[in-house]
C-alpha cells in the first residue's frame, strides 16, 4: 500500500478499522489508528492527482486559481458526464476602493487565459501596467468618488424632497440608488437643480405601490433629464465628468481619471481600426457616411466593450438586464446610433443589393444569443 492508492471499503469493524480492496482483488486490514491519520475519502480530490484517471461522472469546483491545462484534466475524467462549478465571490463593501463582483465569465475567462506557464517580471510588469488602465477598472473607481461626494452633497435635496425617513432608508437601500445618484449627476451637468428634479419626481405620481422606489424615481429622473432636451458632456460616452465635484480630496483624483479614461478610449478605438476584430467588421458595414462620426461611435463602441467585458462577435453583444441599470442605459443610446445609421443607408442598400439585409447592417445581428 502506497500513498495514494484507491481502495473499496468492504466492512468497517467495531473498533473503527477496515477491510478494503483494491481493484486486483487484494484485501487488507487497515488498523484504526492508520485510518484516523492517514485514510481519506477518495471522492474529492485535486486536478493534479486526478491525471489518468477515469470515473463515472466528473465534478469540477472551478475558481479562479484553475489553470487552462488543470481545467482540461479536471472536465476529461468522467466516462457518462462531466460537469464544472464555477465559484464566484461577493466583494466586501466595505472596502474603499470599488470592486465589482466576479462573475461566471469573469472565472472562466481568468481560467482559460492562465497558461500555467510562469511569466517573466517584464510580462507581469506589462500586464499590470495594461489592467491599471482598462476602462473596467477606471470607470468604477470615478463612478467611486463622484458617488461619494455626490451623496454628501444631495443630502439636503433628500431631506426636502417629501419622502419620509423609512422611504428615504429604503432607497440608499435600493441596487438601483447608485445609478439614482449618477442620474441626478447628469442632471445637474446639464444645467437642471437636482432638488427641483427630485421633487418633481417624487410628487409626479404616488410612490406608495412602487415595488423599488428607487428605481421608480431613477425612471422619473431620467426622462425629466431627456425632456429638457440637453445632451451633458461625456468622456466616451460611459463617463459623466464632474466639474459640480465639490470635495477637494477627490479633485485632483477626478480629473487624473478622466485623462487615463479619454486617452483609453482613444487607444482602444486605434487598436480596433489596426487589429480590425469580428464585431469592428460588423460595426464597418453601417459605417457611417460622415467619416468623423464613424469614428466617435468606433470609439464609444470600443469603450463600452472594455467597460462591461463584451466578447460577442457583434458590436454590442447581448441586450444587458434591466437591473444593471448604468449598462443599460449606454447599451440602448449606442443601440440608437447604430439603429438610426442602419436606417439612414438602407435606401442606399436596396438599390444596389437585390437581397438586402432586413437590418441594414449585416447578416449578424445586434443582439447574439
Amino acid at each position: 500500500m502506497k500513498n495514494g492508492d484507491h481502495w473499496t471499503v468492504i466492512h468497517r469493524w467495531p473498533d473503527g478499522s477496515l477491510a478494503v480492496q483494491n481493484s486486483a482483488g487484494n484485501t487488507v486490514t487497515l488498523p484504526c489508528a492508520y485510518v484516523q491519520e492517514s485514510v481519506e475519502l477518495a471522492y474529492a480530490t485535486t486536478a493534479h492527482r486526478a491525471q489518468g484517471a477515469t470515473v463515472d461522472t466528473a465534478h469540477l469546483l472551478v475558481t479562479d486559481h484553475l489553470t487552462r491545462a488543470l481545467m482540461y484534466v479536471g472536465m476529461t475524467r468522467g466516462h457518462t458526464s462531466n460537469r464544472a462549478y464555477v465559484a464566484t465571490h461577493q466583494t466586501n463593501s466595505d472596502l474603499h476602493e470599488p470592486h465589482p463582483e466576479q462573475t461566471m465569465q469573469d472565472v472562466l475567462e481568468a481560467v482559460l487565459n492562465d497558461t500555467g506557464v510562469e511569466q517573466s517580471a517584464h510580462e507581469v510588469m506589462r500586464q499590470e501596467l495594461d489592467n491599471a488602465t482598462r476602462l473596467d477598472r477606471l470607470i468604477p473607481m470615478h463612478d467611486y468618488l463622484c458617488q461619494h461626494d455626490a451623496r454628501l452633497r444631495y443630502q439636503q435635496a433628500f431631506a426636502t424632497c417629501g419622502l419620509d425617513s423609512g422611504e428615504q432608508a429604503d432607497v440608499m437601500a435600493s441596487p438601483a440608488y447608485g445609478a439614482l445618484i449618477a442620474e441626478f449627476r447628469r442632471a445637474e451637468s446639464v444645467g437642471l437643480a437636482p432638488g427641483r428634479v427630485l421633487r418633481q419626481a417624487v410628487t409626479q405620481s404616488p410612490l406608495s405601490s412602487a415595488h423599488d422606489t428607487a428605481a421608480v424615481l431613477h425612471e422619473r429622473v431620467t426622462r425629466l433629464v431627456i425632456r429638457s432636451r440637453k445632451h451633458p458632456a461625456t468622456i466616451a460616452g460611459l463617463l459623466t465628468p464632474a466639474p459640480q465635484a465639490t470635495g477637494s480630496t477627490v479633485l485632483p483624483a477626478l480629473r487624473e481619471l478622466e485623462r487615463l479614461i479619454a486617452e483609453r478610449a482613444d487607444d482602444l478605438a486605434r487598436q480596433a481600426a489596426t487589429e480590425r476584430p469580428n464585431w469592428y467588421d460588423a460595426l464597418e458595414n453601417a459605417a457611417d457616411p460622415e467619416p468623423q462620426l464613424s469614428k466617435h461611435l468606433l470609439r464609444e463602441i470600443a469603450a463600452y466593450r472594455e467597460r462591461y467585458a463584451i466578447v460577442s462577435h457583434t458590436p454590442l453583444g447581448n441586450q444587458p438586464p434591466r437591473t444593471a441599470y448604468a449598462q443599460s442605459t449606454h447599451y440602448t443610446h449606442l443601440a440608437r446610433q447604430l439603429s438610426r445609421i442602419t436606417q439612414d443607408r438602407e435606401p442606399d442598400r436596396s438599390s444596389h443589393d437585390p437581397n438586402p439585409s432586413p437590418t441594414g447592417v449585416s447578416t449578424t445581428p445586434l443582439e447574439s444569443t
